[in-house]
């Protein structure tokens, strides 16, 4: 604490300096303070005219300037400010988030819708390609010979076995005009006809046959027919020469029909193609109705407003199909941008002048608007999907209004926080300022004793209190005269603050005189009291009071987790094995020292159960479950030679590893906590870790492991266990992991691994599994017929 000391004034003898409130506690200081004010009095009584010198008055702030500048109300708008500023940030991030996510998940649906109606697509339009090509094949191979009745039968079995409407193997080049075709009429019934012409100077008829056997019934046309003349014959040439291998026709209105395409595959001289040469006498054509897509695209929903249209490609296209109904789309070629059912002329023409990328999601009047293309072979459709922007941003704006309210109550909830906050704050503020005010007129009584649940309050009421002790003690000393003064100036604490006031007062300069005394005289002793009162034992408690650490971090509970389990044990550490417990420990400090490199440099979890047992958890699914298994393998047999060449025993290791969902977190108390794992996938790494020494290997892993780890790791099926899942006994199948499938110049550990298993490994697969469901996976050579035990 610093020290104030009263100086006589050198320029104007006649002036009292004022005393400061702080004095030093130190003996020799107060003794200097006290010889100071004697000095001064003697010098004021010597004065020529008699004048005492006014006492220091505090200047009063003005009472507005003085709320504004008010802690009380600068934390509360601190505090207000603050927490006005979080809650609608997170209100406003929330509600722009939810908008973003909203638009994600308009978009995932539009991707799923897609790709679902693509898949029927494909469904349609495959089998026309493959019957061709099967047609078409059969024929170069010698398989059908051209004839009525075999070409009949054998066109007739196509028929029923393919969702077409119509399959036709004609020749047209070289002057030939052979056609053989099956044809199948929807409208107004279901009839099935048969075309034949066996040359150009034939006529051409079609018979009506039966829909069971293909017997004939009548003769329904009697013509002059020329292949080669034929629209969809010319159409289908002229697609020939850009797509050799076959492709896909226009769309064409059938008669007493709906719309249908084609699919014609180029048909050659056999006799020549022996030779290698390609000369094209004909063409496979297999005719498809367009019905069931356009039925199909009737049936799609997508979420509550939304639709769908598939189109051909660019600005002028026509309309495949829709999700809504569209007048005579299924007797008529429609462009799209003739269509005026929900104005989706005008929406496609906004949309496609916006040159939009394929997936991306834009704004197109009220709609959200989305476009993916479809593609087989040389056909090119555009499936656009509309959903109302209200539909998807109604959970978004539902959900921002759930938090705006939640942010209203803690917008309210934070300003009465502030209210109180600055309340606390400031009470021991206003309690000393009222008690400083009582201090300076001496009216000790009045003052009670504070208590404060914070340190630092509660250490300045104890000061407060000791010397307010100190001053009750004082005051007794003082003269009645002197309190008298001090009862004055509680009755009338203004006439202080206004010089003049003070002098219209009785007999003022007894009271400035007196005030000015005592004040000078009293202080000294008051802060060396205080300070005193400081170096006992009285307040050093308060400091030794904390408040408590707040809740742990580490939750409490368990939660199902998808955890991979890596057991190792390694048998043979024990004394049995070793003689000289300073290798045995030796060994096992070296063992232990390379699994925990391998487990922080994959950052995994290593749990030691014992010298010669370790469990390792990865907290997520991932293939790097085998790599720690082969790494940990590698690395504690990679000294075996050595140990072998000292006479020392080899390290066996054995390891299973295990991958499912199972409990994992914290179980205990405030004072004991463990981390536990439960489930069966323990006890299956377990189990595979003790089977390695019955079957003779070093690593095995279970189904769900092998199927994790993909082609990235080469492994073998060696037995078979019961799984129990579901309340149900599921076979899997046991695999011994061999090697990663790929080796890099600077893993050493993976090629020691492959040098040892290139030499000893005698297993191979037959093929790749077709399905990583289990029980599809072929086994290998070895095992394929004997594949363990249940």
């Amino acid at each position: 604490m610093g020290t104030n000391r009263v100086v006589p004034n050198n320029h104007h003898h006649n002036e009292e300096p004022a005393l400061q409130s702080k004095m030093s506690s130190k003996p020799n200081q107060q003794q200097q303070e006290t010889e100071s004010f004697d000095i001064k009095k003697r010098d004021d009584l010597d004065s020529v005219d008699g004048s005492i010198s006014e006492p220091l008055v505090a200047k009063k702030r003005n009472p507005i300037l003085g709320c504004l500048l008010s802690i009380r109300l600068f934390l509360i708008l601190v505090i207000t400010g603050l927490i006005l500023l979080t809650v609608f940030s997170i209100w406003i991030t929330a509600f722009e988030m939810n908008q973003v996510a909203s638009i994600d998940n308009s978009k995932t649906t539009m991707k799923i819708m897609y790709e679902k109606v693509s898949n029927f697509l494909m469904s349609q339009l495959l089998p026309a390609k493959s019957m061709a090509d099967t047609v078409a094949q059969d024929y170069h191979m010698f398989t059908i010979t051209p004839g009525f009745l075999a070409m009949k039968n054998y066109l007739f079995t196509k028929m029923i076995n393919f969702p077409i409407t119509g399959a036709n193997l004609c020749f047209g080049e070289n002057n030939m005009s052979v056609i053989h075709a099956y044809n199948l009429n929807q409208f107004p019934t279901e009839q099935l006809f048969f075309a034949w012409q066996d040359t150009a100077a034939n006529r051409f008829c079609m018979y009506s046959v039966n829909h069971t056997d293909a017997n004939i019934m009548t003769i329904a046309r009697n013509i002059t027919y020329v292949v080669a003349k034929t629209d969809w014959y010319m159409a289908s040439v002229e697609m020939l020469k850009t797509n050799p291998n076959g492709g896909y026709g226009p769309v064409y209105k059938v008669l007493n029909g709906g719309l249908a395409m084609y699919w014609s595959s180029p048909v050659y001289d056999r006799e020549l193609l022996k030779a290698n040469i390609k000369q094209r006498v004909g063409i496979v054509k297999i005719n498809l109705n367009l019905l069931k897509i356009s039925q199909y695209l009737l049936s799609t929903k997508l979420l509550n407003t939304g639709f769908l249209v598939v189109t051909e490609l660019g600005p002028d296209a026509y309309v495949m199909g829709a999700s809504f109904s569209i007048k005579n789309l299924d007797s008529e070629r429609i462009p799209v941008r003739n269509v005026q059912e929900r104005g989706i002329g005008s929406l496609m023409k906004a949309f496609l002048d916006m040159k939009v990328e394929e997936g991306n999601v834009v704004t197109v009047d009220k709609y959200l608007v989305s476009s993916y293309q479809f593609s087989y072979a040389n056909i090119v459709w555009q499936i656009t999907m509309f959903v109302e922007e209200t539909e998807v941003k109604a959970s978004a704006i539902l959900s921002s209004y759930v938090i705006l309210g939640v942010t209203l109550f803690f917008a309210i909830f934070g300003v009465v926080l502030s209210i109180v906050i600055g309340t606390v704050v400031t009470k021991p503020f206003k309690n000393l300022e009222s008690d400083f005010q009582k201090i300076e007129i001496m009216d000790l009584m009045s003052i009670e004793q504070h208590r404060s649940l914070f340190t630092e309050v509660s250490n300045i009421y104890g000061s407060l209190t000791e010397t307010v002790g100190q001053l009750k003690e004082f005051r007794a000393f003082l003269p009645e005269s002197v309190l008298n003064q001090f009862e004055y100036l509680k009755n009338d604490n203004n006439n202080l603050a206004n010089k003049d006031s003070s002098k219209n007062a009785g007999n003022p300069n007894e009271l400035s005189n007196g005030f000015s005394f005592r004040e000078g005289d009293a202080k000294p002793s008051f802060t060396t009291m205080s300070e005193n009162g400081h170096n006992g034992s009285g307040h050093s408690k308060f400091s030794e009071h904390r408040g408590k650490a707040n809740s742990s971090m580490f939750k409490l509970g368990l939660s199902y987790k998808d955890l991979c389990i890596v057991y190792v044990k390694i048998p043979g550490l024990d004394d049995r094995h070793y003689s000289n417990y300073h290798e045995l420990s030796h060994v096992v400090c070296r063992l232990i020292s390379g699994v925990s490199s391998i487990c922080k440099s994959m950052k995994a979890d290593l749990e030691i159960k014992s010298h010669d047992e370790f469990m390792i958890k990865i907290d997520r699914f991932s293939s790097s479950c085998a790599d720690i298994a082969l790494k940990i393998s590698t690395a504690l047999t990679s000294n075996n030679e050595t140990f072998k060449r000292d006479g020392q025993p080899s390290i066996k290791v054995h390891i299973g590893v295990a991958s499912g969902n199972m409990l994992s977190g914290n179980v205990g108390n405030k004072t004991l906590r463990y981390s536990a794992h439960i489930g069966s996938v323990i006890d299956r790494a377990i189990h595979l870790c003790n089977l390695n020494a019955f079957i003779g290997t070093s690593v095995l892993i279970d189904e769900e492991t092998h199927y994790l780890c993909g082609a990235q790791f080469v492994d073998r099926p060696v037995d078979r266990y019961a799984n129990p899942k579901n309340g149900e006994k599921n076979v899997e199948n046991v695999y011994e992991l061999l090697r990663n499938s790929s080796v890099e110049n600077d893993e050493w550990m993976y090629e020691l691994q492959q040098k040892k298993e290139n030499e000893n490994c005698l297993f191979c697969r037959d093929e790749k599994p077709q399905s990583k469901r289990p029980g599809t996976a072929k086994v290998g050579k070895i095992y394929k017929n004997s594949y363990g035990r249940l």
